[in-house]
């Protein structure tokens, strides 16, 4: 990741609404230790990784390819911050809550 710039995460789930969370914090959020276990919920096997501090709702395109890119201002005070990015999929019939989950990426803005 590039401190001026974008950067870019894809995934492939045609036509499907995904949601791409992006946080800086892995430990907790709103209360919930993390990860926490998205089975609790009827994803069965999912579990949230991340804070979602920045979502970006998406619907991917007919081949599957769906690109978000946050642009990110040139800031000196944004170098050395640590991110984490994870895509939760509504995917029907995986689990009953119809929800698929990647694992986090951890993301470094440097200089």
């Amino acid at each position: 990741m590039v401190l001026a710039g974008a950067e870019a995460a894809e995934v492939r789930s045609p036509q499907r609404a995904d949601l791409l969370a992006l946080g800086v914090e892995r430990s907790h959020w709103l209360g919930l230790a993390l990860p926490f276990d998205l089975g609790l919920l009827g994803a069965t096997g999912c579990e949230l990784a991340t804070s979602i501090d920045v979502p970006s709702a998406q619907v991917a395109d007919p081949q599957g390819l769906l690109g978000v890119a946050f642009p990110l201002p040139l800031d000196e005070a944004l170098v050395g911050v640590e991110l984490a990015a994870q895509w939760l999929v509504l995917a029907p019939g995986v689990n009953p809550a119809g929800l698929a989950s990647s694992q986090a990426i951890g993301l470094h803005i440097a200089r």
